[in-house]
C-alpha cells in the first residue's frame, strides 16, 4: 500500500545548500562570457544559444533572495555594458534590465515547469529587450536594440533569416527560449523531462536554421543596379569629405552619400558650398545629415541635387520615415539612430522604399564598439525588409545585402567608392505583418510581470 500522504517527488531538483555561495554569484558574469564570446567571434556565434543558461541556473540556486537575485541579473548586462562602452551609463542601465529580469524569474522558477516555465522565461527576457528599444518611451538613453541576445547570431547566417518572419526580437524570443529549454535540463529531476528539454532546446535553432537555408535559396529577386557613392572620412573637416569625393570617377545619374556634416553646415556659407560643389561637378544628387540648428542636438536630412542647389531638407522627429525621392526609385533614409529600432525601417520599405541608407553618428565615447554594434543592426534591418542598406558615419562605412552580408566594410579611415546595390520591390513577412511582433512580445512580458508581482504581493501577506 502506498501512503496518500507521503510528499510528492518534486518536479525540479532542489537547489543544492552547498553551491548557493559558490556557484550563485558568478551565473550573471559566465552568461556575460558566454554572451561576448558569441557577439565578437563569428565562429562561436552557437554559444549565444545556450548563453542564458548559467543565469537561470544562479538564479534557481538564488529563489528566496529577491536581493541575491536583482544583483546576480545586474552582473550579466552589466558586465557587457562595461566590456563595451565603460565609465557611461549605459552598464548601469543595461543592468537594471536583467537585474528586473531576474528579480520577475523568481516566481516562475518556484512555480511553472517544462515548457509553460520556458516560455515564460523566454517572453520576460525578450518583453525587456523591447520595452529597452523600439518600443521606449526614452530610448536614446537606453541603447536602443544593442546587446539583445538575437544580435549575437551573426548577420548572413542560415539562423538569422528568421529575421525576415518574426524580426531580430523574434529571433531574441528564440534564442532565450532555447536557453531556457536547456536550462530544463539541468534542473528537471526525471531523466524523460530532461531528455524533451534537450530536444527541445536543440530543435529551436535546428528550424531557425532549416528555414534560413531555404530563404536564402529563394532569396534571388529581380532588381535594378543602384549607382551610388559613399564618402567616410575619420575627420571633422568637411574639405576633407570634399576632396575624397572628388577622386571617384564621375556618377552622372547617381547618388553621393555623405557622412554627417559638421555643425558649421547650416550657418557657414563655406561649409555649405563644399556640400553643394560636390553634387554639382559630379552631376549627381548628393545626401547628407545636418544639425537643424547650430548648436542643436537635432539632425535633418539635406537633398542637393545635379545643379548643386539644396533641394530638400526633412526634419526627423523620430516618429515618420524619411523618404527620398529619386529618378530610379524611393529612398528611405535613417538619420541619426533611426534605423537601431526595426519600426522606422519596416515603415519606410512599407511605404514603398526600395533601398535603405542610413548616415549614422557614433559617441565619441564608445569608440569603434558604436560601428560595430551598428553595424549588426544595420546587418538585420537588410533582413527584416530584404533591401540592400548603405550606412556612413565619420568612423566607417558599410554595406548590406538583402540576407545581411556586409559587401563593404570600411573603419577609421578616409574612404570614397561606388557601392554595390539595387532597388528591390519585392516584401518579407516581417515587413506585411511584422507590426504585431514587437507589441506581442511586449504584452506577454507585462503579464509575466504582472503575475511576479501578484506572487511577490501574496508571498509577503502570508508571511
Amino acid at each position: 500500500m502506498t501512503n496518500a500522504s507521503a510528499p510528492a517527488v518534486p518536479a525540479t531538483v532542489p537547489p543544492p545548500r552547498g553551491l548557493r555561495s559558490k556557484i550563485s554569484p558568478f551565473g550573471g558574469f559566465a552568461s556575460a562570457a558566454l554572451l561576448y564570446l558569441a557577439i565578437e567571434n563569428d565562429s562561436f556565434q552557437h554559444v549565444a544559444w545556450f548563453s542564458l543558461v548559467p543565469l537561470l541556473y544562479s538564479l534557481h540556486l538564488a529563489q528566496d533572495s529577491a536581493r541575491q537575485r536583482f544583483f546576480e541579473g545586474l552582473s550579466f548586462l552589466g558586465t557587457l555594458g562595461i566590456a563595451y562602452f565603460r565609465a557611461d551609463t549605459a552598464p548601469i542601465l543595461l543592468g537594471i534590465q536583467s537585474g528586473i529580469f531576474a528579480v520577475a524569474a523568481g516566481p516562475i522558477l518556484q512555480g511553472q515547469r517544462g515548457l509553460v516555465k520556458a516560455i515564460r522565461l523566454g517572453l520576460l527576457w525578450t518583453g525587456l529587450e523591447v520595452f529597452r528599444g523600439p518600443l521606449c518611451p526614452f530610448p536614446e538613453a537606453l541603447v536602443p536594440g544593442w546587446l539583445t541576445v538575437g544580435s549575437a547570431v551573426r548577420p548572413g547566417s542560415p539562423e538569422s533569416q528568421t529575421a525576415n518572419v518574426v524580426g531580430l526580437y523574434g529571433l531574441s524570443f528564440a534564442v532565450s527560449l532555447s536557453s531556457c529549454f536547456f536550462f530544463g535540463v539541468l534542473v528537471e529531476q526525471r531523466l524523460w523531462r530532461q531528455i524533451v528539454c534537450f530536444a527541445a532546446g536543440l530543435a529551436v535553432p535546428l528550424v531557425c536554421h532549416g528555414y534560413g537555408v531555404s530563404a536564402a535559396n529563394e532569396a534571388a529577386v529581380p532588381a535594378r543596379r543602384a549607382d551610388i557613392v559613399l564618402v567616410t572620412a575619420h575627420s571633422s573637416d568637411d574639405g576633407t569629405l570634399a576632396a575624397l569625393t572628388r577622386t571617384i570617377p564621375a556618377t552622372t545619374g547617381g547618388l553621393i552619400v555623405w557622412p554627417a556634416t559638421s555643425s558649421a553646415m547650416t550657418s557657414n556659407a563655406t561649409g555649405t558650398a563644399q556640400f553643394e560643389n560636390v553634387a554639382r561637378e559630379a552631376t549627381s544628387m548628393a545626401l547628407t545629415i545636418a544639425p537643424v540648428a547650430p548648436g542643436q542636438e537635432h539632425y535633418q536630412a539635406i537633398v542637393a541635387d545635379s545643379t548643386g542647389r539644396i533641394r530638400e531638407t526633412f526634419a526627423q522627429d523620430g516618429q515618420t520615415p524619411v523618404l527620398v525621392k529619386t529618378p530610379h526609385g524611393l529612398i528611405g533614409v535613417g538619420v541619426e539612430d533611426d534605423f537601431d529600432s526595426p519600426l522606422l525601417a519596416r515603415a519606410a520599405t512599407t511605404l514603398g522604399a526600395q533601398l535603405l541608407i542610413s548616415i549614422a553618428l557614433e559617441t565619441e565615447a564608445w569608440r569603434d564598439c558604436a560601428v560595430r554594434h551598428r553595424s549588426s543592426l544595420d546587418a538585420y534591418r537588410s533582413i527584416e525588409n530584404h533591401r540592400w542598406i548603405l550606412r556612413t558615419s565619420r568612423r566607417g562605412c558599410a554595406v548590406m545585402n538583402p540576407l545581411g552580408h556586409p559587401t563593404i566594410d570600411i573603419r577609421g579611415i578616409g574612404w570614397a567608392g561606388e557601392a554595390e546595390s539595387a532597388w528591390i520591390d519585392v516584401t518579407t513577412a516581417y515587413t506585411r505583418w511584422g507590426w504585431w511582433v514587437e507589441p506581442m512580445i511586449l504584452a506577454g512580458a507585462g503579464w509575466v510581470l504582472v503575475g511576479a508581482l501578484i506572487h511577490w504581493v501574496t508571498h509577503r501577506q502570508r508571511v
